[in-house]
């Protein structure tokens, strides 16, 4: 049976008797211990829980860097985030001299704290630099149901919202502020939704579980979205020149969206109103039994939901609404190609040519056919493949498979395209890919830095036992040093010690997780055991485990409890996958202690 060791007996415990005399070391909970409180109230640098990136933005031309803080406060109710920028001129001076001891002051600063609303996560997300760099563009979710598109400058404390509060605005692109697009959950769909949410019955075939248990949450979870366009204008509705209909965006639209130089054309995805079947027997997935894949059939383009739905990448003349495909084969996250990720499409500087993300190369037969890095001249040519996507093969990866996070041409030269990729669970690398005379991408260059010598890398660095701090670091001299520690109070408060930890389940399958020992911990101890699921990042900083609302990993450390975040085991489409998981944890039960 466990014995759960009190905080006052452990006290007790470690009391030495030396010479007749009752010593006690300097004891842990002298120091507060760590809570839930003070787990609310830890900085993270983006949003580290949904994921949501764009922590440390650079500026178009390299000369300022954009930093977002996310915190939340007991105090006062409210969420804190903040905009800060930074001279890179600055930033540089402070790192190569050792002599200037004080913190860097950001050159512009703007608090949103001031908002409170309900609902999870930051109020600011997909950060965007103006292309003069004069301003910085952003979504500022002013309740639970309703995101607005905002732009503010460099040389003004206000904020200009460049969208209606009606509208929930889940996407957008922009060049300045009379440039931009932005997709709009569709108002006739929720409309749609409510209406029939008062209706005295529902049929409910073909319809998806959470439609039916939750239709209020479906009403407001909408990945139907309106395509709304500014030239100079004000904003409005782009509408298909085929059609005269306004066009729709579902999810893989949404996260596309690229607008050119000049601002008057738009690169996104768009799903097919029917699906060919030679792409279905054609663009295959990248292992037999994956999920996700082309299917051959109609697809509802007025569905609440189309996020599995088969799309192409396209190009939109913004003042007609002419479309046109590029590539004429699908996406390839459409048919279970995720290795590219979050990346978007780019446009070379002059607009003439475009990068994909991951599409299928038109032409290819069943047998070679593997989605690619695609580079295309608008003004004719063929498609070409700049670098062969990699397979997730449902129990690992492919040797080389790197998630791209940004894809671009180098500055003034179209021949030149650069990949910023994530390894699988490590960090960044870059590459450059050079096109040959003949049409052909070579690999010229490959970096875990960026690929100019002379740039200043600004970064966050943290790690599962280490909170983020804001890093610069010249890669000519070498030097590097912290330029914002933003939870110095983390100091003072004592945690639980957390440790990678290593086993094998009874099937031979490796498995790692974070240790969290208690407060105090001593070898040969027994203490309950907490198990908590849903994966870790060993470069994150979460000290509740991977959900802070229902995890409290240090918070149970500190009450005197070991507790083990592991990572969900993931066999697609296998029969194993809920035994495996079930007995992961009993393998070796006695090293836990």
């Amino acid at each position: 049976m466990w014995k759960q060791v009190g905080a006052a007996n452990l006290a007790v415990a470690v009391c030495l008797i030396w010479y007749g005399a009752l010593v006690c070391p300097a004891r842990a909970q002298e120091q507060p211990r760590f809570s839930v409180k003070d787990d609310i109230e830890v900085t993270q640098f983006g949003d580290v829980y949904y994921w949501i990136r764009g922590d440390v933005v650079s500026s178009p031309q390299g000369d300022k860097v954009l930093v977002h803080t996310i915190r939340a406060s007991l105090k006062d109710g409210a969420i804190h985030d903040k905009l800060r920028v930074y001279s890179t001129t600055e930033l540089r001076e402070f790192v190569n001299d050792r002599e200037t001891s004080h913190e860097v002051e950001p050159i512009w600063k703007i608090d949103e704290s001031e908002v409170r609303v309900n609902g999870d996560g930051p109020l600011v997300s997909s950060l965007r630099w103006l292309e003069d760099e004069r301003g910085i563009a952003f979504l500022l979710r002013t309740d639970a149901r309703h995101r607005r598109l905002c732009v503010a400058k460099l040389d003004s404390p206000t904020v200009t919202e460049l969208s209606s509060a009606q509208d929930d605005v889940l996407a957008f692109a922009i060049r300045d502020e009379s440039h931009y697009v932005f997709a709009v959950a569709s108002r006739e769909t929720r409309e749609r939704i409510l209406e029939a949410l008062n209706a005295p019955s529902q049929v409910g075939t073909g319809r998806s579980f959470w439609d039916l248990l939750l239709p209020e949450r479906m009403a407001n979870s909408i990945d139907r979205a309106d395509l709304w366009a500014s030239g100079g204008r004000p904003p409005a509705p782009v509408k298909d020149e085929a059609t005269g209909k306004p066009i729709s965006l579902y999810e893989a639209g949404t996260q596309n969206l690229s607008l050119s130089p000049d601002g008057t054309k738009l690169i996104t995805a768009l799903p097919l109103p029917t699906v060919p079947r030679e792409w279905e027997s054609r663009d295959l997935p990248p292992y037999p039994g994956d999920a996700i894949r082309v299917k051959a059939g109609n697809q509802d383009l007025e569905a609440t939901n189309g996020l599995y739905y088969v799309s192409e990448y396209v190009l939109i003349e913004l003042n007609t609404g002419v479309i046109r495909p590029l590539t004429n084969t699908p996406a390839a996250s459409a048919a279970g190609w995720l290795e590219s990720g979050p990346a978007q499409p780019a446009w070379s500087d002059d607009g003439a040519s475009v990068l994909l993300p991951g599409a299928f190369l038109p032409g290819l037969s069943k047998s070679d056919s593997r989605p690619c890095v695609i580079g295309i001249h608008l003004q004719g040519g063929p498609s070409e493949c700049v670098r062969p996507l990699k397979r997730d093969l449902g129990d690992g990866f492919e040797p080389g498979y790197e998630r791209l996070d940004e894809i671009a041409f180098a500055h003034g030269n179209a021949d030149e395209a650069i990949l910023k990729s994530s390894k699988h669970a490590t960090g960044a690398n870059f590459e450059s890919f050079v096109r040959s005379s003949k049409g052909e991408w070579i690999l010229t260059r490959q970096s875990p830095q960026a690929l100019h010598e002379d740039s200043l890398e600004v970064k966050v660095v943290a790690a599962y036992k280490d909170p983020p701090v804001l890093v610069a670091t010249d890669l000519a001299t070498g030097k590097s040093r912290t330029v914002f520690d933003p939870n110095p109070q983390l100091k003072h408060i004592a945690v639980g010690e957390p440790g990678l930890w290593d086993w094998q389940d009874r099937a031979g399958r490796k498995w790692q997780g974070i240790l969290f020992k208690p407060v105090g911990y001593r070898a040969g101890v027994k203490y309950p055991l907490v198990i908590q699921n849903h994966g870790f990042s060993e470069n994150r900083y979460t000290p509740s485990g991977a959900f802070p609302s229902a995890f409290v990993a240090e918070e149970l450390a500190s009450a005197g409890m070991m507790v083990l975040q592991v990572e969900a085991l993931y066999l697609p489409d296998s029969a194993q996958e809920a035994d495996a998981n079930a007995h992961r944890h009993a393998s070796h039960p006695e090293s836990w202690w």
